[in-house]
């Protein structure tokens, strides 16, 4: 089996970060894979669901799997290995890690998101690491083009189309991912992220909603 992994990147911050992140990869083994490749996709996208329709389309072939991954999350040492397991014994193509966050300082925020996607809510985020088989993600559509939660609304599409079990298909290892949006004040991302696990609407319902947000934030 090969793996190709697509780290979508917005600006020169963010090859910074996956650099640092591909010598972190350097080090861990692929495991059984025949092949696991990094591709770091930048240009002049709409936004990271085109990006990462663009990077799959470009480098993975029918029979590859393919995970995306964000330029701010660190894979666990196991990934390989880990994943390498799971499609070998999957009935469905699909899986994710859990979710921890790289909290320095006293915010609670990161601790509660942490608990309501990995044990209440159970409904994961891009940062958890989509990986699947490519043959799956091109059958299910690829990501919406959308600007915001391309993650949760193709997560939706499936879950409501195989009747996912979110503990069936989540890995028993930790991604850890920045808190970089709950220590930007001028941030909205976090605003977007609460709204969300608090928030029970459809994905379409839920944009506007998240907009409405946004523009609030602007003016007060």
């Amino acid at each position: 089996m090969i793996l190709r992994v697509i780290i979508p990147v917005h600006n020169d911050e963010n090859i910074q970060q996956v650099n640092t992140l591909l010598d972190y990869n350097k080090g861990i083994s692929i495991d059984r894979w025949k092949e696991i490749t990094f591709h770091i996709i930048k240009g002049d996208f709409r936004g990271r669901s085109d990006a990462m329709n663009y990077g799959s389309i470009t480098y993975c072939d029918a029979t590859d799997h393919v995970m995306f991954l964000h330029c701010d999350t660190k894979l666990p040492m196991d990934y390989s290995k880990n994943l390498y397991d799971y499609f070998i014994n999957c009935t469905i193509p699909f899986c994710f890690f859990r979710l921890l966050f790289d909290t320095k300082e006293q915010l609670i925020s990161p601790y509660i998101i942490e608990h309501f996607v990995n044990n209440s809510r159970k409904e994961p985020y891009g940062d958890q690491c989509f990986t699947m088989s490519y043959s799956f993600f091109r059958e299910n559509g690829m990501f919406p083009n959308t600007l915001l939660l391309e993650d949760v609304i193709f997560y939706r599409k499936i879950q409501g189309r195989y009747s996912l079990d979110y503990d069936n298909h989540v890995i028993d290892s930790n991604v850890v991912t920045s808190d970089r949006r709950f220590r930007c004040k001028d941030s909205h991302i976090s605003d977007i992220t609460f709204l969300h696990l608090f928030s029970f609407q459809t994905p379409i319902n839920y944009i506007h909603k998240s907009t409405s947000l946004l523009l609030m934030n602007h003016l007060l």
